[in-house]
């Protein structure tokens, strides 16, 4: 089944009770919108640097208790997936991207908040850190890559730094900037044309910055969600791994996946012929459905929402990345990569 769930969770169960929100409560409005988990990305601090979440050893074993306390009660669960800095020159100046690394046991070696206000840890080596993330088994997140290029934060052009594409997932949008997408999406397709089947990107959607209101009053489908396909039993297990196997989409609106085949994920299927099946459901504008093969377009179509079947005549040599995107006038569904090796 799929399994629709919201990421970058940025969570307040250590601020002042008028405005804190426990693991309990997160879970509480979870289900109520019909979602089953939630990466969570740290309480999020003030720019006076009080209620901050700094990510030492003692904080993340602690955060991760709260998070997992929940432990699949109403069908929900809450992962521990701290968002981080990757810090580039000038290092004395805000230069930086944003990362949110779901992790059950251990982190990846990190340097310390330089303030209160900054309230992140960080890093400096980022070919480093992504190797320990892979050592230690996480699948990380490059966070809103479009916003972290503005001034506020001054990050460079993803497509410009080659380590950036070796995440494992892309955040293609979250609440505060859907206009954002098609800038995300374009440099997420130029990211994708640069990496191999093994260290390909995954598309996914987060929420950021949550306040009591938004939880109190949501609008569900104006959250971004993230679709993972779930084998067997649902539990913490079994969502990780389709998690570390890309088996996802990312959604935003009100386009969510029903029939995908082959599933989008890490594998590669070997066949005589490239055919992919998908259904949605749950739109009501006319749609359009692109698919990209290794990054570039090579289809654009319109879709009534039924079953859309695709062949490719003249896949290329070896193995052939394929990302579908079906969208309509306020909503886009983007899958995984589903990869081929035709025969």
């Amino acid at each position: 089944m799929w399994y629709r769930g919201y990421l970058h969770v940025h969570t307040q169960f250590h601020h002042p009770k008028t405005r804190r929100i426990s693991p309990s409560q997160l879970a509480d409005h979870l289900k109520r919108w019909g979602a089953s988990f939630a990466f969570c990305a740290g309480d999020h601090g003030d720019l006076r640097g009080r209620y901050y979440f700094g990510l030492d050893t003692k904080e993340f074993r602690e955060y991760r208790k709260e998070c997992l306390s929940i432990g699949g009660r109403r069908g929900v669960f809450l992962v521990p997936a701290p968002e981080i800095h990757l810090m580039f020159p000038p290092y004395n100046e805000r230069h930086e991207h944003h990362a949110c690394l779901p992790a059950l046991a251990r982190l990846p070696q990190l340097e310390p908040p330089e303030s209160k206000v900054l309230a992140a840890s960080y890093t400096r080596d980022i070919a480093g850190f992504l190797t320990q993330c892979h050592q230690l088994g996480i699948s990380s997140v490059l966070n809103h890559p479009r916003l972290s290029m503005g001034a506020i934060f001054g990050g460079p052009k993803p497509t410009d730094v080659k380590e950036l594409s070796a995440f494992d997932y892309y955040e293609l949008a979250t609440k505060d900037h859907p206009d954002f997408f098609n800038d995300d999406f374009t440099m997420y397709l130029a990211l994708s044309s640069q990496a191999s089947p093994s260290s390909s990107m995954a598309a996914c959607c987060g929420i950021d910055s949550l306040d009591r209101h938004l939880w109190e009053n949501p609008e569900k489908n104006d959250l971004p969600a993230t679709a993972l396909f779930i084998e067997g039993a649902f539990s913490l297990e079994t969502l990780m791994k389709a998690w570390h196997q890309q088996k996802c989409c990312a959604c935003i609106g009100n386009i969510y996946p029903e029939h995908i085949n082959p599933l989008p994920g890490r594998d590669i299927i070997r066949s005589k012929k490239v055919l992919i099946t998908i259904t949605t459901h749950a739109h009501d504008d006319p749609a359009g459905i692109d698919i990209y093969r290794n990054g570039r377009p090579v289809l654009k179509a319109h879709y009534n929402g039924s079953e859309y079947e695709w062949e490719d005549d003249c896949p290329a040599k070896g193995i052939n990345s394929y990302l579908v995107h079906i969208h309509d006038s306020n909503s886009h569904l983007v899958t995984a990569p589903i990869h081929f090796a035709a025969s």
